[in-house]
């Protein structure tokens, strides 16, 4: 009798494992196609990986605003050029060479991806973008403000993106498609007389960083570098940031 009751307490122990055991089997069964709960993680991850992410499309809303406003505007243009600078960035930061960066891209632009290739060498980072493409790119905001006119558009990508340190992997995954979102922000001055400082329009001097106070400047207050005279009578992309 004593050694019943001794035995008892394990043989539960045992029963309920089992008991556990099968459910977790059953339940990965259901929900993933297989018995085997790390083989359907794996299988989940890797569906999800196939799968782009969602956008804030307002296009229904804004995109005859925007025709009304500008009539002579492509807003198919303004999204091919704010893919392609991705694409151009992607090659300049995987590179480590801003030469590669397209020539018509914006001063604003260019000077963000040369604080990020100076932020990679830095810290001895490598940033991979492989088989990069392109899903969709929508228009999600539509303003005007103080002279300024925005439009604000997101892109879906996916590629195998991801950042070693000193040949570690730090972020992203080596095996998995990444499924992006970028937003991207467009700029058209249409009252210059209402920009007379850099917080009205963002600009920055293109050696040191320092903000351009006026918009006739010729030098950087700063550094003492020229600042080339900027045409804003035109749609520029002026910054891009990833979701």
């Amino acid at each position: 009798m004593i050694y019943i009751i001794w035995f008892l307490p394990p043989l539960i122990i045992v029963v309920l494992v089992a008991y556990g055991v099968i459910t977790l089997r059953r339940f990965s069964k259901a929900l993933f196609g297989t018995p085997d709960p790390l083989e359907g993680l794996k299988k989940q991850k890797m569906s999800n990986s196939f799968k782009p992410k969602s956008l804030n499309s307002m296009e229904l809303v804004y995109l005859p605003r925007i025709k009304r406003d500008f009539p002579q505007l492509s807003v198919e243009e303004l999204k091919k050029k704010g893919e392609g600078t991705l694409l151009s960035a992607f090659g300049a930061l995987a590179s480590k060479d801003e030469e590669l960066l397209s020539q018509d891209l914006s001063k604003e632009v260019r000077q963000k991806i040369r604080i990020q290739l100076k932020e990679l060498q830095e810290k001895n980072q490598d940033q991979f973008y492989d088989r990069v493409e392109i899903h969709k790119t929508v228009i999600s905001d539509y303003k005007k403000d103080h002279g300024q006119v925005w439009i604000t558009l997101q892109t879906a990508l996916e590629g195998y993106i991801y950042l070693l340190k000193d040949g570690k992997l730090i972020q992203g995954e080596r095996d998995y498609l990444s499924q992006e979102v970028y937003t991207l922000y467009y700029l058209y001055v249409q009252d210059v007389d209402l920009l007379n400082n850099k917080e009205a329009l963002g600009l920055n001097c293109p050696n040191c960083g320092a903000p351009v106070k006026n918009l006739g400047s010729k030098f950087c207050d700063y550094c003492g570098s020229g600042i080339q005279e900027i045409n804003l009578r035109v749609w520029r992309l002026v910054d891009y940031k990833k979701e």
